[in-house]
């Protein structure tokens, strides 16, 4: 019995030293793990140095914000590297990563982030891609106030005229062709250069109708105004449908846009919703 004791504290003893040397070990294997990450983002190693930084992390989850920031910084320094590149879409994603890692981060890379949004609006703009253009100038205005004036210079610039396209459009379809619906454009004017066509055919077949017969009544009068009918239908809804279709475009390029023209006209636009895909 007094034999058993000591082995059991020497066995105590061992265990709790060989913990202290695995913590050791281990405290020794982070920091090299953590050095590596640093020698690999200071030579341009952004992706493995982020890579490294996430599985210390995982292993060491007591320096979680410390990683985080770490990582934060490799994936800003990603973000510059691309964008010298000129790929400024993967150099968005890296800045957008490195504040999901550290938010607190944000405001100091946020500038770049908004000349960055604005590039990508002006090739947008460039490629007639309003919508993601419009998306891209908001989103620089959201990373840098600095820009509302230089932003609301650009919008007010490539705003369209509705009454210009209005006038066009009492000829149905080159309100639509000059703002770039060139397919709904022709469609629309085929339709009414066929309807005027046959009205004015069967006009003068009701003329020459009437002053060979004893009655006044001619069915092909009737089919005139029937044609006649349908082309100022035509005239009508072109007008109303260029019109909603600047007032969206202007809607992309506001900074606070109206309510929406489909809401105001009670739904008129659902009736002829096959045009949205021309």
């Amino acid at each position: 019995m007094k034999m058993l004791i000591p082995v059991l504290m020497l066995i105590m003893t061992l265990f709790t030293n060989a913990q202290t040397i695995n913590t050791l070990l281990s405290e020794v294997a982070l920091r090299d793990s953590a050095a590596k990450a640093e020698q690999m983002l200071k030579s341009g190693n952004c992706e493995e140095s982020i890579a490294l930084y996430q599985n210390l992390m995982a292993l060491n989850p007591e320096n979680r914000q410390r990683y985080a920031t770490a990582i934060a910084e490799a994936c800003f320094a990603q973000a510059d590297s691309l964008y010298k590149q000129l790929d400024y879409e993967k150099s968005i994603e890296f800045f957008e990563r490195g504040i999901a890692s550290d938010s607190l981060l944000k405001s100091r890379v946020y500038p770049q982030m908004a000349r960055i949004y604005l590039v990508l609006g002006n090739i947008d703009l460039s490629k007639a891609n309003y919508e993601t253009s419009a998306a891209n100038y908001k989103k620089a205005l959201a990373c840098d106030s600095t820009l509302l004036h230089d932003i609301s210079m650009v919008f007010s610039k490539i705003h369209k005229n509705p009454l210009g396209y209005t006038l066009l459009s009492f000829i149905p379809g080159l309100g639509q062709i000059a703002n770039g619906k060139l397919t709904r454009g022709l469609i629309q004017f085929s339709v009414f250069a066929f309807c005027v066509g046959e009205g004015v055919h069967f006009q003068q077949r009701a003329k020459d109708s009437f002053a060979n017969s004893d009655g006044p009544f001619d069915l092909d009068a009737i089919r005139s105004a029937i044609y006649f009918g349908v082309a100022a239908m035509l005239v009508v809804y072109s007008i109303i449908d260029s019109n909603m279709d600047i007032t969206h475009y202007n809607r992309w390029y506001s900074l606070y846009p109206p309510a929406p023209v489909e809401k105001k006209l009670g739904g008129f636009k659902s009736l002829f919703s096959f045009n949205v895909a021309l």
